[in-house]
């Protein structure tokens, strides 16, 4: 990938990083509902919360794809890790989610109150013996946390003030003994927050000074959101490209259906009863074919649902008129 291109893609992580932080955990809330609530629900408000629960597992994937930023930050261009410290201050939004994890959720359950984690792609119940057990994304969050904090390349280039200071410092409480045994590697990020206990936090002033800051302006993003209402379009498309009544989609549907007749005649058709050649077919629903009157009588019973399926069908797409009568002289 370009700078270019892994500029857009830390900006979008980083953006995913924030919606975790504001409204993942609402979209991860469980929604108690009962059967007749959900038969209820309306296609907008379904669609809606399958929205939100595929935005919650792409941010979720987001974590993955931050952590391999930060693996290969020196191999980076050095545009990408002035956005991840400097432009966006991705450890201060990181450090929130070690917090509250909005991919692990209480709930009851029949009356008894369930932990949940979300892993996977689903939710699943977490037993208590393995309430501290960490799941891949934890793991990927602490690795990412400490890539930020550990590699030299970020400690040069991060500087502490009061406030990144006390924000470090909470993760103290969390690296305990039960979770440097799961993840040794991170004794060594224990080793680099205890040293900020005796570290001077250094002024503003003090870390902008003897540093050239230049900022790479991402493209791709700027130029698809610049210049266009997409509320706008969003709404021509749902009038013209989705709309059962539109004149151009029945058209497109009409030249679909002749199509498909002009494929019928390619070989010859086949009576659905006797399975001889057919000469004619169902006027109704434009799908069986029969050599005769009799058998078409024959098979009615059997047909007679499908067809009527079929038939509305047809009629919905304007092409009820469209039959084809074929002379068993043309396959002679």
């Amino acid at each position: 990938m370009d700078a270019d291109s892994l500029l857009e893609l830390t900006d979008y992580c980083y953006r995913k990083i924030v919606y975790l932080n504001t409204q993942g955990a609402e979209d991860a809330k469980y929604k108690e509902r009962s059967g007749r609530a959900i038969q209820d629900m309306t296609p907008q408000e379904d669609l809606q919360e399958k929205t939100s629960g595929t935005e919650f597992g792409i941010a979720i994937c987001s974590i993955s794809v931050l952590r391999y930023l930060t693996d290969f930050m020196g191999d980076l261009p050095l545009s990408v890790m002035a956005r991840m410290l400097d432009c966006h201050d991705i450890l201060m939004a990181l450090i929130p989610l070690v917090e509250n994890p909005p991919w692990q959720r209480k709930r009851t359950r029949s009356g008894k109150p369930i932990t949940e984690k979300y892993a996977e792609g689903k939710w699943t119940e977490v037993q208590a013996s393995d309430r501290f057990k960490l799941t891949k994304t934890d793991a990927q969050l602490w690795l990412c946390i400490y890539n930020l904090i550990v590699d030299k390349r970020c400690r040069l280039k991060y500087t502490y003030d009061d406030f990144r200071r006390s924000t470090v410092l909470k993760l103290r409480k969390y690296l305990n003994d039960l979770l440097t045994d799961q993840l040794p590697v991170l004794k060594d990020l224990k080793w680099a927050v205890e040293q900020l206990v005796i570290q001077v936090p250094q002024t503003t002033a003090e870390s902008a000074s003897g540093r050239l800051i230049i900022e790479q302006v991402p493209e791709l993003r700027e130029k698809l959101m610049t210049g266009k209402n997409w509320r706008v379009i969003a709404e021509k498309q749902l009038k013209s490209a989705f709309s059962e009544a539109s004149s151009a989609t029945l058209r497109q549907a009409q030249e679909m259906l002749k199509l498909f007749q002009f494929g019928e005649l390619m070989e010859q058709p086949t009576c659905a009863a006797c399975k001889k050649a057919a000469v004619q077919r169902c006027s109704r629903c434009k799908s069986e074919w029969y050599c005769g009157r009799e058998c078409q009588v024959s098979v009615w019973k059997a047909h007679k649902n499908a067809c009527d399926i079929l038939a509305g069908k047809v009629e919905k797409c304007g092409a009820g008129n469209a039959d084809i009568k074929l002379d068993s002289s043309y396959y002679s």
